[in-house]
């Protein structure tokens, strides 16, 4: 009879002694909590790999691991059955979007050195270009990505006007600069004669002028939606066959592709209706 007292306060002592484990492994937001957390710290292992700023990550998953080892504590203490981990999810989240965001800009900054590469000649001066390329580089060192986005679209306009700009006559002014002035003062005359002469034939071909910069406008278009398109092809083949991206990478990087491609295919119709137009008035 004296040993049923004894039993019945072992088997309290048990069940008060092993209370916080049971409650942490029966709390479904402690798990998700858990399974957030080592998805972030993959995340930060992603971000180091592609030598991508991570300060802010590093900042936003101390605070999260903080809230989680705090919220364990209290379940492990008594105080709380289940815990809150609602913060930890919360910064979890903002830790995926900024993840996202970051290969978005980094994916679409590839992107644009590839087609400087193929728009570009090696005679050219890329100083302007590597400039544009510097401030890229150090908006996303501050994880300012949204405005890398805006300096990325600035980088092509660049691109395209140092393209259009690189004539032959540039070319002969860059060699016989030091001449100019003689030349000019020698030939003055002649010189005269032969602008009007260009200005009349310019007021004659224009319409031939204008269709010659619309074809080279689809032109360019058209090699810069040839580019995505190899893009799309490369994480085809690195999430499929060599398994190097994940799938969340994958599917960020052929969507925001694929619009790019789906703008460039809007843009191309008009411009070859303009053309067509210009046929019909010849």
């Amino acid at each position: 009879m004296r040993a049923a007292p004894i039993v019945l306060v072992f088997i309290a002592l048990m069940i008060y002694f092993s209370y916080p484990a049971f409650a942490l492994g029966n709390s479904s937001s402690y798990d998700e909590a858990s399974i957030c957390l080592n998805s972030s710290f993959k995340i930060l292992d992603d971000m180091h790999e592609k030598n991508l700023s991570t300060k802010r990550i590093n900042e936003i998953l101390d605070t999260a691991q903080q809230i989680f080892n705090a919220q364990k504590i209290m379940i492990e203490a008594g105080k709380n059955k289940t815990g809150d981990f609602s913060g930890v999810l919360l910064r979890c989240d903002e830790i995926v979007k900024l993840h996202t965001d970051a290969i978005n800009a980094l994916d679409q900054y590839i992107a644009l050195k590839r087609f400087a590469n193929e728009a570009l000649t090696s005679d050219i001066n890329m100083s302007e270009v590597n400039t544009v390329f510097y401030e890229i580089e150090l908006e996303m060192q501050n994880e300012r990505y949204d405005e890398a986005l805006v300096l990325i679209d600035k980088g092509y306009s660049k691109i395209s006007e140092i393209k259009a700009s690189h004539t032959t006559l540039n070319l002969f002014y860059d060699a016989t600069k030091n001449s100019v002035g003689r030349f000019f003062q020698r030939n003055w005359k002649p010189i005269a004669v032969f602008l009007s002469l260009i200005f009349l034939l310019f007021l004659a071909y224009r319409m031939q002028i204008s269709k010659w910069l619309v074809k080279r406008k689809i032109k360019k278009l058209e090699l810069r939606k040839d580019t995505l398109r190899n893009l799309i092809m490369e994480a085809q083949k690195e999430y499929f066959g060599l398994g190097k991206i994940s799938e969340g990478i994958y599917h960020v990087r052929t969507v925001k592709f694929a619009e790019l491609i789906r703008d460039i295919e809007r843009q191309i119709p008009l411009l070859k209706e303009d053309l067509a137009r210009m046929e019909k008035k010849k």
